[in-house]
């Protein structure tokens, strides 16, 4: 029920601009689809139809990009009680500063060069994949386990790769 209006949305958004092209189009979406987050489901498998979606608009050639955000440090993920969960599961809350700059790179980089979908997190590996996992999954490159993505200020937005919807 809930990827339905993302998805909707998100085709009178590419009908509209069909007709007045602009230089991007950036969709924020979440990090629960590639990560997963307990008791949000739905709420992953809506931002991954809406990935699906910008996928494809990139692979058709539009200047289409999504960006999955890990949880912000303000509004609902400032509560101790989701701190706390989020560090327990790998993940920290991003600060206001390294979101904006991921945005930045996102916005800054060649559409030609940049992945359609990018996620911007800050990732323990250890605690996210379990202290006996060796590296990061393959689709995070170079990535250093232990290491976290996105530190203070600086960030990494890393690619996620995946496969464009069939037209």
């Amino acid at each position: 029920a809930s990827a339905a209006p993302k998805a909707a949305a998100a085709a009178a958004l590419g009908a509209a601009l069909a007709a007045h092209p602009v230089r991007h189009t950036i969709a924020f979406t979440s990090s629960a689809t590639v990560f997963g987050a307990p008791g949000q489901g739905a709420y992953a498998a809506a931002n991954g139809a809406l990935d699906a979606t910008v996928t494809g608009a990139a692979a058709a050639g539009a200047p289409w990009r999504a960006i999955q955000f890990g949880a912000w440090a303000t509004g609902m993920a400032a509560a101790p009680a989701v701190i706390a969960r989020l560090r327990r599961t790998g993940m920290e809350p991003l600060e206001p500063g390294a979101g904006c700059a991921a945005l930045a790179a996102v916005v800054g980089s060649a559409a030609a060069t940049t992945p359609a979908v990018v996620a911007a997190a800050l990732i323990d590996w250890r605690a996210l994949l379990g202290a006996a996992v060796g590296s990061a999954p393959f689709y995070f490159g170079a990535v250093d386990p232990g290491r976290r993505v996105v530190e203070e200020r600086r960030v990494a937005v890393a690619a996620v790769a995946l496969p464009p919807t069939a037209a």
